[in-house]
This record gives C-alpha cells, sequence and structure tokens, in this order.
C-alpha cells in the first residue's frame, strides 16, 4: 500500500462532495445567503429589519454578486498561482534543504494561525484591532490548515527519505485526513465570505447615506394620506383633480421596490433624527422620480396645475 498522499485520495473527497450536492444547487443556495447576509447589514445600518420588506429570492441572488464572486475570484487566482508554481518546481524534485525549511517555517506558522482562527471562532474580537476586518480570522485559520497540511506532508516525505522508522498512514487515514483539511478549510472560507458579505452591506450602506443628499429623489403621490412623516419631507394636500392623488410627498430616496413595497428615506436622513418609510405598492400610490439638478440640490417635481405646489 503507498505511504504517501496520492491525488486520487483528493479526487475521491471531491467526488464525494459533488455527489452529495449538486454543484447548481450549491451555487445557488450560497447566493441567496450571502446576498440575504449583505442586504440584512446594509438594512441594519438604517435600523430596519429585513424580513419586514418581502424582499425576494431574486433580489438576494442579484445582491450577493460583489459580497460571493469578489472572493471566489480571489481564491480561483490563488489556486491557479499555487499550480503554476508546484508545476514549475517538480522538475527538481523534492530537496531536503527545502523540506526541512518548509517543515520548520510553514508547521509553526500554520499553528498559529490556526490557533487564532479558532480562538476567534469562540471568542470573536478576542486581540483583534478595531481596524482589522473580521473576515480576517477565518482566513487565518484556512490558511493555517493548508500550511499545517503542508509541513506534515513534508515531514513524512522527510521520514522516507532518511529511512526513519514510522508506521505510514492507511489508506482510510488518509482519506479522513483530507476529508477534515476539506470541512475545516471550507468552513473557515465560508466563514470568511459571509463576514466579508456583511462588511460588503454596511459599506454600501454607509456611502449610500453619505450619497442621499446628490441622490435622485423620488415624489410620492397618493389618493389617501400616507401620514409619511420626517426631516425633510413636505407634505401636501392638493385639491381634488381628474387623477385622484390628492397627497403629494416630496423629499424622499427610493431605497428598493420589491415584496409589493415601495423602501423610502428622507433625504436629510440621520440615524438619529429620521427613520425608513415603507409603502404599498397599488394603483392608489404614484411615484414620480427625479434626477438631481446640476448644483446637488433635488429637482421640484411636476405639477398638475400652473402655480400650485401640486
Amino acid at each position: 500500500m503507498p505511504d504517501e498522499d496520492t491525488p486520487a485520495d483528493i479526487g475521491r473527497i471531491v467526488r464525494v462532495a459533488t455527489e452529495v450536492i449538486a454543484p447548481v444547487t450549491l451555487v445557488t443556495a450560497l447566493l441567496y445567503f450571502f446576498g440575504r447576509k449583505q442586504i440584512t447589514f446594509f438594512f441594519e445600518y438604517f435600523g430596519v429589519d429585513v424580513s419586514t420588506l418581502g424582499l425576494t429570492t431574486t433580489d438576494y441572488l442579484y445582491l450577493a454578486q460583489d459580497g460571493l464572486l469578489i472572493p471566489l475570484a480571489v481564491v480561483a487566482a490563488g489556486v491557479l498561482v499555487a499550480l503554476w508554481v508546484r508545476g514549475g518546481s517538480r522538475a527538481g524534485g523534492s530537496r531536503p534543504d527545502v523540506d526541512r525549511w518548509i517543515v520548520r517555517v510553514a508547521g509553526p506558522v500554520g499553528a498559529v494561525l490556526a490557533l487564532f482562527g479558532l480562538i476567534q471562532a469562540f471568542w470573536p474580537g478576542a486581540g483583534l484591532a478595531d481596524w482589522v476586518p473580521s473576515w480576517v480570522a477565518p482566513l487565518c485559520l484556512a490558511g493555517g490548515v493548508l500550511l499545517l497540511g503542508l509541513a506534515v506532508r513534508r515531514r513524512r516525505t522527510m521520514r522516507r527519505r532518511d529511512d526513519e522508522p514510522w508506521v505510514p498512514p492507511s489508506q482510510a487515514a488518509r482519506l479522513a485526513e483530507w476529508g477534515a483539511m476539506f470541512a475545516l478549510v471550507a468552513v473557515a472560507l465560508f466563514w470568511a465570505v459571509a463576514d466579508y458579505s456583511a462588511a460588503v452591506g454596511h459599506e454600501r450602506a454607509a456611502r449610500f447615506a453619505d450619497g442621499l443628499p446628490e441622490d435622485s429623489s423620488v415624489v410620492v403621490r397618493s389618493t389617501v394620506d400616507l401620514q409619511i412623516v420626517g426631516p425633510g419631507v413636505t407634505a401636501t394636500a392638493c385639491p381634488s383633480g381628474a387623477d385622484g392623488f390628492r397627497y403629494r410627498y416630496d423629499g424622499l430616496v427610493l431605497m428598493a421596490a420589491s415584496g409589493g413595497r415601495y423602501v423610502l428615506i428622507p433625504r436629510a436622513w440621520s440615524p438619529d433624527t429620521a427613520g425608513v418609510v415603507s409603502v404599498p405598492v397599488s394603483d392608489d400610490v404614484r411615484l414620480d422620480h427625479l434626477s438631481p439638478s446640476p448644483d446637488g440640490q433635488a429637482r421640484q417635481g411636476p405639477t398638475t396645475e400652473p402655480g400650485s405646489p401640486c
């Protein structure tokens, strides 16, 4: 029985994973999860519980793109670089001095990184500075496990070359080892991308809030009094006209339209003075979309009568 890990061992692990979970189903589930994570933290910035908005699966899948695809691209690029480096170094064979250097460096560094990641899993934020993103800890765990695996493999190579007395692991033990490494790295990467998606959602919300004064606005018209209030929001009762929209609300920006609701925010929003407004999508409510004027101020919406605020 061979006493070293072979590509077949890795192939078995990958084959089992792909047979248990269909790739399309897995990708869709990941997009949904990370999209919901991102949009949850986006609306949490404004004090809104995302479960009350009735957002659809399509909304979550669409918003997951930058929260998931960028980390996937980085991981794929890292794998390619590692494979190319490995492919370019195989011709020279295994060198004892290189193996010893890898064991002495990769082992301790991997142990420290993995231990740090595990500590963060049980005590989040312990020892982390305020400027360090939360997704750094799971990346440390994944990197530490990979470095430890590399050190163990090189140590086994040194033992075989030096004819040291040792008992090589069985095939079952090697499969279990690869499976445990795969699980740890996958969980750590999942954790890292989840934290990254949350950070993206929070950062998007902060940028959205900063851009409210110059953002495109909407005029809300309604046949009934919606009682929309907020800083900078102007409510006007209009004379009864042919269109039937008697109430007009200015000073609002549209955040989302999904789940049968318009989600609106006052242009002069601040955490201490304003909240987010949700109104139903119906024939009794109409939105007039306005682009900002060149000086950054909101344009006045269309009126139904000359000289009238409506």
